[in-house]
């Protein structure tokens, strides 16, 4: 695992437990911040929360990653990633049984306000079960039941019980780190 996976990833859980801030369509009183500026203090967090896309450009800054530079309205929600990897042609169809590696994003894009997409990050490969099988390993994420938080990538993906599937793309660390 890269450093940059590895100090991404030791980001993300040390703020485990951070509340979950909707995306509502509105900039009044800095409630949809998805810290594509730039890192907030850690009061600000704590008052502010974060949403998925939020958590993914925090990461990004955690791995010294390089400043994307973009004037767009909603610049670092899940609707502008989808864009920006579209563009960059790294999004891989997501497979439920491709064994990827540590810090892989997973990305639901954006429909609207109401399906707002999803992003997540690879953190752990299972330790039972087929190794292989990523459904069995862990994810991290900031979503609306825990806030910044970790579960399982199989029960985050089916979890409206339709039997589909969440997740539509998968992004290798090297193309988002």
């Amino acid at each position: 695992m890269s450093k940059e996976v590895t100090k991404a990833l030791s980001y993300a859980q040390s703020i485990l437990g951070t509340h979950y801030t909707w995306w509502t369509g509105t900039s009044k009183d800095r409630e949809d911040i998805f810290y594509f500026d730039g890192p907030p203090t850690e009061t600000e967090l704590n008052k502010y929360g974060v949403n998925c896309a939020g958590l993914i450009c925090l990461m990004r800054y955690a791995a010294d990653s390089k400043k994307i530079h973009s004037t767009e309205k909603y610049r670092g929600g899940v609707g502008y990633w989808y864009q920006h990897f579209t563009l960059k042609n790294v999004l891989l169809p997501f497979d439920d049984e491709f064994d990827y590696p540590l810090g892989t994003l997973f990305l639901r894009k954006y429909r609207d306000v109401n399906d707002q997409g999803h992003v997540a990050v690879y953190l752990e490969k299972p330790t039972y079960r087929p190794a292989n099988k990523p459904l069995y390993g862990k994810i991290i994420h900031a979503y609306s039941d825990d806030g910044v938080g970790i579960s399982y990538l199989g029960r985050s993906h089916f979890w409206d019980g339709g039997g589909k599937g969440y997740y539509e793309y998968a992004i290798l660390p090297e193309n988002w780190l």
